[in-house]
């Protein structure tokens, strides 16, 4: 397969301004194993080339590795630690793993004697030690690069079935990774039992890191909650760049991320739901998810110069399908499906010159976040959020966002009430959310909720919320079931819930319109069987020796 060639930098009159360029290529850090230079030793796994390296699996070059030295790893399936809870750990700052095939090195999460790679039969899956899952690489030291391989069906729930992770403390609330690197990486998994700890959580997963880091050119598949994962930092200095997402609950879940965040350049396709910017109190603590920038820096793009978490020049597609692993079909629920791109009780980020097209709810939309039960941190306290009920509901806004420029196609197949290109289903709030100079690939209008949602003059007025507590409140509740599900294809159920929601916000719910609510329709794809879907090989490196120190095989 043809490597991917990185197209010419998109520019989007009035929108994009020089300095976003500049601004976005400053913001990629450099490859720490080119910026390593010539120094560290080159330890070999496995066999290239009929020269046999010193170590048989990448667990034991990693414990042998000192820091700047470099790991270069051999075609082969590795079934790295398979009574441990991580296959591959990594405790020791500035090591480099360079698979020398994308696609012929593979770490595996199966038992060692399955018969044949990433096999997906259930009776293969290793659920670890505990039986609560495992994790593929697992990444705790700052300056670590892994490159150019695949890591497939490391199988769990809550905190594993990651298959690359870079983490920093995950659930701790505190920063403790800075740089990393990544890229040329498959994380996949074909893993699709009725069992929902059989299943992957996450392709490639980056928590609590202060940066800089970078994915880039990197694909994953089949993840019951997100193929491509950032959380738990407040200002994350991270770049996601010319990466692919598939087939998973969620393409790109950024939860409590923000500063400085882009994912640009990437493929969002055939996942449950898009693309999700989101205030949340679970182990990405503390929230919330804002994207205004560190204090004494200005984010790239004109007209929102606060905000430095962008989502800019992305393809998402046709995230509508209900089968993907950790759907309803699993005992899990899918979250906004048919949503490209949606920001769930964020602030200040800006989402510029994407296409997002086919999409079966809403192309783009900004809507509060009411999370029900109690934090699943300690350190979670309704931070940016409201207190509805102690303890049991934090109601998080979205507001100060920028939706500008974005190129919008057949959105709103699924037919129901509001359905269509772009939707604000939020809090009266000050700034408000910006949706400016979006328009549509076909030439036909684009659909709003409400109506005359755009502002063409660029101003952003603040609204009221009478959106939310109408039909499009109750259509978003139907589609992310965040308020409980919809019953019979009727928002009986989602509208008292937000009937119960205006009376705790207000104490009054007479401005409802309750004759026609209950009538109207809000079907939404349900899972029939869970499904994974084929990963195709991918273009790697087409040098992995490029910048390591001459050793027996890079001469």
């Amino acid at each position: 397969m043809e490597r991917r060639r990185r197209p010419r930098r998109v520019r989007v009159a009035l929108l994009v301004a020089a300095v976003c360029t500049v601004w976005l290529v400053g913001s990629r850090s450099p490859r720490p194993a080119q910026a390593a230079g010539p120094g560290g030793r080159v330890l070999l796994v496995g066999t290239w080339h009929d020269r046999q390296g010193t170590y048989r699996d990448v667990q034991g070059a990693v414990d042998a590795a000192k820091p700047g030295d470099w790991i270069l790893i051999a075609p082969g399936d590795y079934h790295e630690s398979p009574d441990a809870n991580a296959g591959v750990l990594v405790t020791t700052p500035r090591v480099h793993l360079v698979g020398m095939d994308r696609n012929g090195v593979i770490v595996d999460g199966t038992l060692p004697d399955a018969p044949q790679p990433c096999d997906g039969d259930p009776a293969w899956q290793n659920s670890g030690p505990s039986g609560a899952g495992r994790n593929g690489i697992v990444v705790k030291a700052s300056g670590v690069s892994v490159d150019n391989l695949t890591v497939c069906n490391f199988v769990g729930q809550d905190r594993s079935g990651m298959q690359l992770a870079f983490d920093g403390g995950y659930g701790t609330a505190r920063a403790g990774l800075g740089g990393f690197e990544a890229s040329d990486i498959t994380a996949t998994s074909t893993a699709a039992s009725g069992a929902r700890a059989d299943v992957a959580s996450y392709g490639i997963f980056v928590s609590n890191t202060r940066g800089p880091g970078s994915i880039t050119e990197s694909a994953a598949s089949n993840m019951s909650d997100s193929a491509l994962h950032i959380g738990g930092c407040s200002d994350c200095n991270t770049v996601f760049d010319h990466d692919l997402a598939q087939h998973s609950a969620i393409g790109f879940t950024a939860i409590n991320a923000g500063g400085r965040l882009v994912l640009e350049h990437s493929t969002i396709t055939d996942n449950g739901a898009g693309i999700d910017l989101a205030s949340e109190q679970d182990l990405s603590a503390p929230p919330p998810q804002d994207g205004a920038c560190p204090a004494g820096r200005r984010g790239p793009v004109a007209g929102n110069s606060r905000s430095c978490t962008v989502i800019f020049a992305n393809s998402v597609t046709n995230n509508n399908d209900p089968n993907v692993p950790g759907s309803a079909a699993q005992g899990g629920t899918l979250k906004f499906i048919g949503a490209g791109i949606y920001i769930a009780g964020g602030r200040d980020d800006t989402v510029a010159a994407n296409t997002v097209s086919d999409q079966g709810s809403y192309g783009i939309a900004t809507l509060i976040y009411p999370w029900q039960g109690p934090s699943a941190a300690s350190t979670s306290h309704c931070q940016g959020g409201q207190t509805l009920v102690a303890g049991q509901l934090c109601l998080f806004n979205a507001y100060g966002n920028r939706i500008a420029g974005n190129r919008l196609a057949n959105n709103g197949a699924f037919g129901n009430p509001t359905n269509g290109d772009l939707a604000d289903a939020t809090l009266a709030d000050d700034p408000a959310n910006c949706f400016t100079d979006n328009t549509s690939v076909n030439g036909q209008l684009v659909t709003t909720a409400p109506a005359g949602l755009q502002t063409p003059t660029g101003t952003c007025a603040r609204r009221d919320s009478s959106a939310l507590f109408g039909m499009l409140g109750v259509q978003i509740a139907c589609a992310t079931q965040a308020l409980g599900p919809c019953e019979n294809d009727r928002p009986a159920s989602a509208l008292g819930a937000i009937k119960a929601l205006a009376g705790l916000l207000h104490g009054d719910t007479t401005a409802l319109d309750e004759p026609d609510l209950p009538t109207a329709s809000a079907r939404y794809p349900s899972a029939v069987d869970v499904t994974v879907s084929t990963l195709a090989p991918q273009p790697g490196s087409p040098n992995p020796c490029h910048g390591v120190p001459r050793n027996p095989w890079c001469r």
